[in-house]
């Protein structure tokens, strides 16, 4: 065990030889918090907690608090470990228990038995917790320092291990209340069987045979990566006839059963004999090469389809999915790869083979229903307990999981993990996330309630207030999604067309007693809660924008809910009902729908189903009509709309703000063109155009300033910003590679002050002033892009010149303004404070490490930095930089994307936030786009756009302020043969796609 004490802005930690530890205020040392980690190598790994007490000693308070147990998220070591450390993500802003520091002196305790079981089971690194008081009251314990060990911090547990199934504890002394089970089945006694990771092998296993030999299984199924034709030859049945199975199929079912529109269901699974499955990780089982899921469904009685997963090779995208339609007759089922409708006259739907990966293809394991938290029950079939005890687990749990909470919580948290959570988790598909994890100690901590309780979606319809709003369903989005059926707003989006009555009525129920987070209000008076990631405990994620509960792509290449296709050990469907539609059949059907919690009965089933009746009531009061329209679902339907053609090789687009009038367009040679009213005007707004060498041989227009060493070089006239009060003083800036030599160069111009519509050419204002002057030649990696930031100074990105060996660039050279993000104050022409600083460096950068950023910009709302990088042979990368940031190496030239350029690099950098590879064909010259602030297409709101010169792609993603949600391709809706060199936004936030050929297209809603 060991101890420190840590307060606010201190260099390190304190002096742990004392004999206190301190929490809350300690006069001029500010807030104080302790950190505390204990010895757990004496808990066999694996072994099942039943109770754990953490007891400090108090030894001073004069007013009565709480002190928040916190689980250390980062390693620590005294004297190494600033507070500041701590302050950015160090610990779980939620408590993970609590200890009532009573005014007095003496023992403190807390139940910290879910925190020591994640620590045993390996699924949470045990560094420590970390004790903070609230209020800050200033409470002292004693640390591991006193001499009366009766007064040190100690952890008391009680566990259960498979040796002999007695309970034992971990200090001395400590009476656990003797023995509270009966010895494991098949499980040996013994000197070996008491190790840490020993787990004797039962006969199913057969590991090693009695004699030591290696275990062989001649009746085992090989592998095979091509289903067969018929059901009959999959292993499933001895005789299919008479039905009866094959020897080594174990039939089980899931705790919180996944919903399929009523029908009724039978899984079943092959394990190879000399096999284990490898539960290292409680979240995410890692199944043998040889197992087989299968997974029947009758509909109205009728026997209609049975599916099959089966594991062929060792590769996590090695297994096969199908699906059987079976014959009239039923005396067999037939493969089907394109799915079937109404499959025997009945309202079941066969899915297509393609389609199984929507669901399956977002968890590494890619199973549904076969996991610690489903097996976890006390009903019919294997379970965790059987598995366990049968030496299946590489880790034993035979005591299982549940849900955290009460009934009502653990229903609703089970049915939204078994039926959204394999699409809604920290994968990045969804920013709702439900998805139950083993560390999961509390409701508060589940990333179910951190991402969805007072969590304001950007789409919603009328009455929405949250995705979950504390104490109304009806306000919820995620009841209005469960409840509506036919359209792209249901949840799921596909595989459902009736609603599960008993799902909605749990989640319901668990919603009108939820409580808000602390510090924001229930209902609607919560206007402005954000969303705060559980797995980002750092500030910054606290107050990230909150991302959309709809974030299930319509397209089926990218749909993140749950799909009709889940074969055997998961659903058609994920989540979702409407009572409103749900017939009193499927209301009963799926009344055991969230029956039957990790604890373990059927009877459990009054917290999540409860009666089919009951379940269609509270449905349908919930939101079960619908609302007053749909909710967005994911990413809307869009298209190109044409609003400009004949220009010549246009490079970008934008607006003065706040006129919506007018939209300027640079033409790559130097002409500014004006579209005004929806008008390409005929006289250019400026033409500054030099020529295609570098110095012009021949001016092209009247003041040559913008010249390109051939017509093919990257240089040209590439960026243009107004300022902020434009509409008044008319000033602007441009960037372009300057004639002589190609110079990169930002210069500021003013406005006509006769003519709004032309820029004044008198003398002295072609251009005002020049900002930058940097040599660089013009020919490949400027960069370009200008724009003003929220703090009202203006950006600029500068490509790296494409020097050779790419070792040499002067991205990393802080000197130069090459292969860098500028920030630059327009009314001096210096850099302002808060930009790199130091000798040598140069007082305009605010970035570096970038090797050509083609195209960044700032989301109008967050202030957030969106920065496109082309890469060299292998990646493109897009940054993003939370607002005022700044002052980041972005890696390059050591880094490509985030990999190193050359083998056994010394890593660099931030690594980007989405990278394309060339190899995928995804990435070939990443262009940089805008999070969309417009009206137009209000289920686009708040989602970054951009796109490939190169490939012809495009994406659309959310950030919601920590990392990437709901990262979709939208390609199938704005491709064209069109090379799109760059994006553009009008002034009323509408955005546009600039085709190099000469046209302009507008996004707009399909």
């Amino acid at each position: 065990m060991r101890d420190a004490t840590l307060w606010q802005n201190a260099p390190a930690w304190s002096d742990s030889a004392s004999p206190n530890l301190s929490t809350g205020a300690a006069g001029s040392a500010g807030r104080r918090r302790s950190v505390v980690q204990f010895d757990l190598s004496p808990v066999p790994t694996g072994a099942t907690v039943v109770s754990a007490s953490m007891i400090v000693h108090q030894t001073y308070k004069v007013d009565s608090s709480a002190i928040g147990v916190h689980r250390v998220m980062i390693p620590w070591e005294e004297r190494t470990v600033a507070w500041r450390t701590f302050g950015d993500g160090g610990f779980e802003r939620e408590s993970a228990a609590t200890i009532a520091a009573e005014a007095g002196v003496g023992p403190r305790a807390a139940d910290v038995s879910s925190l020591v079981q994640a620590w045993v089971l390996g699924t949470a690194p045990n560094h420590g917790v970390l004790l903070d008081e609230a209020p800050a009251r200033s409470t002292s314990l004693r640390s591991s320092e006193i001499d009366r060990a009766e007064e040190r911090p100690r952890l008391d547990v009680c566990y259960v291990t498979c040796s002999d199934g007695v309970m034992n504890g971990l200090e001395a002394g400590v009476d656990c209340g003797g023995p509270h089970c009966a010895p494991c089945t098949g499980v040996t006694t013994g000197a070996a069987s008491t190790a840490a990771s020993s787990v004797a092998t039962s006969s199913s296993t057969g590991g090693a045979s009695s004699a030591g030999e290696p275990c062989a299984d001649p009746a085992a199924l090989p592998p095979d990566p091509v289903p067969p034709d018929r059901l009959s030859e999959t292993g499933l049945y001895a005789d299919i006839a008479t039905r009866s199975r094959a020897a080594n199929t174990r039939e089980f079912r899931p705790a919180y059963e996944l919903w399929s529109d009523g029908a009724a269901k039978r899984r079943f699974v092959y394990l190879p004999r000399c096999s284990t499955i490898d539960t290292s990780d409680m979240d995410h089982w890692s199944l043998p090469v040889g197992t087989r899921f299968w997974k029947e469904f009758r509909a109205e009685g009728v026997a209609a389809e049975t599916r099959l997963i089966h594991r062929f090779g060792p590769g996590i995208d090695d297994w096969v999915f199908a699906a059987y339609a079976w014959d009239p007759s039923g005396s067999d089922a037939f493969l089907v790869e394109d799915g079937v409708e109404d499959a025997r006259g009945t309202k079941h739907d066969i899915p297509r083979t393609e389609d199984c990966w929507e669901c399956h293809g977002k968890l590494p394991e890619r199973i549904l229903g076969f996991s610690a938290l489903q097996l976890s029950h006390a009903g019919t079939g294997e379970t965790i307990r059987s598995l366990s005890n049968a030496g299946w687990l590489t880790v034993p749990m035979p005591g299982g999981l549940r849900p955290p909470g009460d009934a009502t919580a653990a229903a609703a948290l089970g049915y939204l993990h078994a039926n959204c959570g394999n699409c809604h988790n920290d994968t990045g598909v969804a920013t709702l996330r439900t998805r139950l994890l083993a560390a999961d100690t509390t409701v508060e901590s589940t990333d179910t309630y951190t991402t969805g309780v007072g969590v304001r979606p950007s789409f919603w319809e009328t009455g929405v207030v949250h995705r979950i709003t504390a104490g109304d369903p009806e306000s919820s989005a995620v009841v209005r999604r469960m409840a509506h059926r036919g359209s792209r707003a249901q949840m799921p989006p596909i595989g459902s067309e009736v609603a599960d009555a008993a799902g909605l009525a749990a989640v319901s129920a668990w919603i009108e007693d939820v409580r808000p987070p602390a510090g924001a209000a229930s209902g609607g008076s919560s206007a402005s809660a954000s969303s705060a990631s559980a797995s980002s405990a750092s500030a910054s994620s606290a107050s990230a924008s909150s991302a959309s509960a709809s974030s299930a792509s319509a397209s089926s290449a990218s749909a993140s809910s749950a799909s009709a296709s889940s074969a055997a050990s998961g659903s058609a469907s994920a989540s979702s009902a409407s009572a409103s539609s749900a017939s009193a059949s499927s209301a009963s059907a799926s009344s055991a729908s969230a029956s039957s919690a990790a604890s373990g009965s059927a009877s459990a089933s009054g917290a999540g189903g409860g009666s089919a009746g009951a379940g269609a009531s509270s449905g349908s009061g919930a939101g079960g009509s619908g609302g007053a329209g749909p909710a967005c679902a994911g990413v809307p339907r869009l298209k190109l709309t044409q609003v400009a053609s004949g220009l010549e090789a246009p490079l970008f687009l934008t607006s003065p703000p706040g006129d919506t009038s007018r939209m300027f367009v640079l033409e790559k040679d130097g002409v500014v063109r004006l579209i005004k009213n929806g008008v390409l005007l005929a006289t250019p707004f400026l033409d500054i155009r030099g020529g295609t060498s570098c110095p012009p041989s021949r001016p092209a227009s009247a003041r040559p300033l913008v010249c390109t060493p051939s017509p093919t070089a990257e240089g040209g006239l590439l960026g243009m910003a107004f300022h902020p009060s434009y509409a008044s003083n008319g000033r602007f800036w441009l960037f372009y590679t300057a004639a002589p030599r190609g110079n990169v160069t930002i210069a500021e111009f003013r406005r006509s002050a006769t003519n709004p519509d032309v820029a004044d050419t008198s003398a002295g204002s072609v251009p005002v002033r020049t900002l930058l002057d940097a040599k660089h030649g013009g020919w490949n990696h400027a960069g370009g892009t200008l724009a003003f930031g929220p703090d009202g100074y203006l950006y600029a990105s500068v490509g790296d010149s494409a020097v050779t060996p790419y070792s040499t660039s002067p991205a990393k050279d802080l000197s130069s303004p090459l292969g860098k993000i500028l920030r630059i104050d327009v009314n001096t022409g210096l850099g302002p404070s808060g930009n790199l600083s130091g000798a040598g460096v140069n007082p305009l950068v605010w970035d570096y490490g970038l090797r050509n950023p083609w195209r960044f910009s700032f989301d109008r709302r967050t202030g957030d930095l969106y920065i496109a990088d082309v890469g060299q042979n292998a990646w493109e990368e897009l940054n993003i930089e939370p607002a005022r940031t700044g002052r980041r190496n972005y890696g390059w030239p050591t880094m490509e994307g985030d990999h190193c350029v050359a083998s056994g690099c010394s890593r660099a950098g931030v690594a980007p936030a989405v990278e394309h590879s060339h190899s995928s064909g995804e990435g070939g010259s990443i262009t940089g786009g805008y999070v969309y602030r417009g009206s137009a297409i209000p289920c686009l709101q708040g989602r970054y756009v951009y796109g490939d010169y190169g490939t012809h792609r495009f994406w659309t993603l959310r950030w919601d302020g920590s990392a990437v949600r709901d990262h979709m391709e939208i390609t199938g809706d704005l491709a064209s043969s069109l090379p799109a060199a760059s994006f553009g936004e009008d002034a009323a936030g509408e955005l546009y796609v600039v085709m190099l050929t000469g046209e302009v297209f507008r996004i707009d809603p399909r």
